[in-house]
Protein backbone atom coordinates (compact mmCIF):
# COMPACT_ATOMS: atom_id res chain seq x y z
CA UNK A 1 0.00 0.00 0.00
CA UNK A 2 3.11 2.42 0.88
CA UNK A 3 4.12 1.49 -2.72
CA UNK A 4 1.37 2.31 -4.22
CA UNK A 5 0.97 5.49 -2.42
CA UNK A 6 4.41 7.19 -3.44
CA UNK A 7 3.92 5.98 -6.92
CA UNK A 8 0.96 8.05 -6.77
CA UNK A 9 2.27 11.06 -5.84
CA UNK A 10 -0.85 11.55 -3.29
CA UNK A 11 -0.06 11.89 -0.11
CA UNK A 12 2.90 11.95 2.31
CA UNK A 13 4.54 8.12 3.44
CA UNK A 14 5.85 8.07 7.02
CA UNK A 15 8.64 5.25 7.69
CA UNK A 16 8.00 2.43 9.73
CA UNK A 17 9.86 4.46 12.41
CA UNK A 18 8.42 7.68 12.31
CA UNK A 19 4.49 5.40 11.95
CA UNK A 20 5.64 3.99 15.54
CA UNK A 21 6.67 7.39 16.90
CA UNK A 22 3.30 8.79 15.96
CA UNK A 23 1.25 5.72 17.59
CA UNK A 24 3.98 6.03 20.56
CA UNK A 25 3.29 9.86 20.98
CA UNK A 26 -0.60 9.96 20.69
CA UNK A 27 -0.65 6.79 23.63
CA UNK A 28 1.24 8.52 25.99
CA UNK A 29 -1.25 11.64 26.15
CA UNK A 30 -3.65 9.09 27.60
CA UNK A 31 -3.30 7.47 31.18
CA UNK A 32 -2.09 3.63 31.37
CA UNK A 33 -4.82 1.27 31.26
CA UNK A 34 -7.68 3.32 29.79
CA UNK A 35 -9.92 2.76 27.15
CA UNK A 36 -8.71 4.34 23.38
CA UNK A 37 -12.14 4.94 21.41
CA UNK A 38 -11.84 4.77 17.54
CA UNK A 39 -14.88 6.00 15.41
CA UNK A 40 -14.54 3.96 11.71
CA UNK A 41 -17.02 3.54 9.26
CA UNK A 42 -16.79 1.80 5.78
CA UNK A 43 -14.23 -1.02 5.21
CA UNK A 44 -12.99 -0.86 8.76
CA UNK A 45 -16.25 -2.00 10.27
CA UNK A 46 -15.96 -5.24 8.05
CA UNK A 47 -12.75 -5.55 7.85
CA UNK A 48 -10.67 -3.91 11.37
CA UNK A 49 -7.18 -3.36 11.20
CA UNK A 50 -6.63 -3.45 14.66
CA UNK A 51 -7.91 -5.84 17.48
CA UNK A 52 -10.79 -4.64 19.30
CA UNK A 53 -12.86 -4.96 22.71
CA UNK A 54 -16.00 -3.64 22.28
CA UNK A 55 -17.92 -2.07 19.08
CA UNK A 56 -21.05 0.45 19.03
CA UNK A 57 -23.27 1.61 16.59
CA UNK A 58 -23.15 5.53 16.39
CA UNK A 59 -24.23 8.33 13.74
CA UNK A 60 -22.86 11.64 13.91
CA UNK A 61 -25.03 14.24 12.62
CA UNK A 62 -23.91 16.85 10.27
CA UNK A 63 -21.64 14.67 8.91
CA UNK A 64 -21.98 12.84 5.41
CA UNK A 65 -20.07 10.20 2.98
CA UNK A 66 -19.90 10.88 -0.92
CA UNK A 67 -18.05 9.52 -3.58
CA UNK A 68 -15.62 11.72 -4.34
CA UNK A 69 -11.73 10.94 -4.21
CA UNK A 70 -10.57 9.40 -7.14
CA UNK A 71 -7.31 7.75 -6.01
CA UNK A 72 -4.82 4.48 -6.88
CA UNK A 73 -4.72 2.87 -3.49
CA UNK A 74 -7.23 -0.05 -2.84
CA UNK A 75 -9.70 0.42 -5.68
CA UNK A 76 -7.63 1.64 -8.50
CA UNK A 77 -4.50 1.93 -10.57
CA UNK A 78 -2.54 5.35 -11.11
CA UNK A 79 -3.35 4.53 -14.51
CA UNK A 80 -7.20 3.87 -13.59
CA UNK A 81 -8.12 5.67 -10.14
CA UNK A 82 -10.70 4.94 -8.25
CA UNK A 83 -13.70 6.26 -6.86
CA UNK A 84 -13.80 6.12 -2.85
CA UNK A 85 -15.65 7.33 -0.44
CA UNK A 86 -14.55 10.71 1.75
Amino acid sequence: MQQTIIQSGTGVILSEAQLEESLNQTLRQHQPNSDIWLFVYGSLIWNPILNFAEQRIGKIYGWHRRFCLWVPQGRGTPENRGLVLY
